[in-house]
């Protein structure tokens, strides 16, 4: 299942051509309880993306497998994708040596769209000095 971040973002990001790519891994087991816990709460649309990874990931995706919805503890690994920048990303809207995170995929193989991300896009933060 996609779930998409419903609350805004920064506008400056909208700017950028890329995003990162992560993966993360757990087992269906009563030790990863809480981000199981977490993640069906992104499904179920009442927690948003953006809390995950606060203040280290600026998250915009995330691809989880809709067998965690209903699932009980199989002990099986489950692999997951998000999609997110980190703040300094700012920084490659100005390289013109056209490098970029390794992780980094851009927005059409993501997936996401930057008409999406206009939608929550936050012009208002003041980026500047005063």
């Amino acid at each position: 299942m996609e779930i998409y971040r419903f609350r805004p973002i920064p506008g400056i990001l909208t700017d950028l051509d890329i995003i990162r790519k992560g993966k993360g891994l757990f087992v269906n087991s009563s030790e990863d309880r809480e981000i199981i816990n977490l993640l069906r709460k992104y499904v179920a649309g009442r927690a948003c993306i953006s809390g995950y990874a606060p203040g280290k990931y600026i998250m915009a995706k995330a691809v989880i497998p809709s067998s965690i919805i209903n699932s009980k503890k199989t002990g099986e690994l489950v692999e997951w994708e998000f999609y997110f920048w980190k703040a300094q990303d700012i920084e490659y809207l100005n390289r013109v040596d056209g490098r970029k995170p390794f992780e980094a995929v851009s927005l059409e193989e993501a997936g996401i769209s930057r008409v999406f991300l206009k939608s929550i896009a936050d012009y208002s933060w003041d980026y500047g000095p005063s």
